[in-house]
C-alpha cells in the first residue's frame, strides 16, 4: 500500500472534528436502521475513522469491531468508545 495514502489519513484533516462528517455518520446510521436490523449482530467498521458511526451503533449491535489505517483516528475512537 503507498505510504502516501498512510500519511494522508494520519495527518490532520477536516475529517476529525467536522459536524458534516458527525451528522453524515448519523444519517446513515438511520438509514442502516430501516434497512437492516442490527439488533444483536456483529459488526466490522473498516475505515472507521474518530468512530462517529461506531458511536450510534454500540446501543444497537451485539459488538463492533473498528479499524482504520490511521492510528491517530484509532485513539480517538478508543476514547470515545
Amino acid at each position: 500500500m503507498s505510504k502516501n495514502w498512510i500519511n494522508y489519513w494520519s495527518k490532520k484533516n477536516i475529517w476529525g472534528q467536522s459536524y458534516i462528517w458527525k451528522k453524515n455518520s448519523f444519517i446513515m446510521f438511520s438509514n442502516i436502521k430501516i434497512f437492516l436490523s442490527i439488533d444483536d449482530i456483529d459488526i466490522l467498521d473498516i475505515g472507521c475513522g474518530t468512530g462517529e458511526l461506531i458511536e450510534n451503533l454500540t446501543s444497537e449491535a451485539n459488538s463492533i469491531c473498528g479499524v482504520d489505517i490511521s492510528e491517530d483516528y484509532i485513539k480517538i475512537c478508543k476514547k470515545k468508545i
